[in-house]
């Protein structure tokens, strides 16, 4: 199998620095390109062309635009991560469903391999909140590796199970505005 271009899907928690320089290293090993996508998913019942007044000055904007330029705003910083280990990067902001945009991004690329992180949820958590390495990893027809994300004493979730910190304050802003 050769592997010349990794996909690797960030959900900006706190461990998407800790799997872009994971991805990165195993990158620079095969001598393959990554690319960085993120994928916005609009809040249930709001579509992408639902127009919003995020900021004070009573601006309108749409759900889609605010969370996307949200998404640029963040993803430098994880481009930083992968351009320090010296590999070729290519950062990606897509809309629609997280699982099913990944499993289409991974098979209309020439990627030879997918990374996902996974926090392990189990039981309640998992039906709540899901898992999109799981789905992926299900429907892809490019072969997918998972890494388990290990909880750190420095982090502020009690546990990965848990973990909410890929959730942006545009994300909230949007909840927000859904609720009036």
């Amino acid at each position: 199998m050769k592997t010349d271009r990794v996909l690797l899907p960030i959900d900006f928690s706190d461990c998407s620095r800790l799997l872009v320089a994971e991805a990165t290293n195993l990158c620079k090993r095969l001598g393959a390109s990554l690319t960085l996508l993120h994928v916005v998913a609009p809040p249930e019942g709001l579509s992408v062309d639902t127009p919003i007044r995020p900021e004070p000055d009573g601006s309108s904007t749409t759900v889609g635009r605010y969370l996307v330029d949200a998404a640029w705003d963040r993803m430098p910083a994880y481009v930083k991560v992968a351009e320090a280990g010296q590999v070729p990067v290519e950062p990606v902001v897509l809309v629609g469903s997280v699982a099913a945009t990944i499993v289409e991004q991974a098979e209309a690329g020439t990627y030879g391999m997918v990374i996902m992180g996974t926090h392990g949820r189990r039981g309640v958590a998992r039906v709540l909140m899901g898992s999109v390495a799981e789905q992926v990893t299900r429907r892809c027809r490019v072969p997918v590796m998972t890494i388990r994300t290990e909880h750190r004493p420095d982090c502020e979730a009690r546990s990965c199970q848990w973990c909410a910190s890929h959730v942006m304050p545009q994300d909230v802003d949007v909840g927000v505005e859904l609720e009036g």
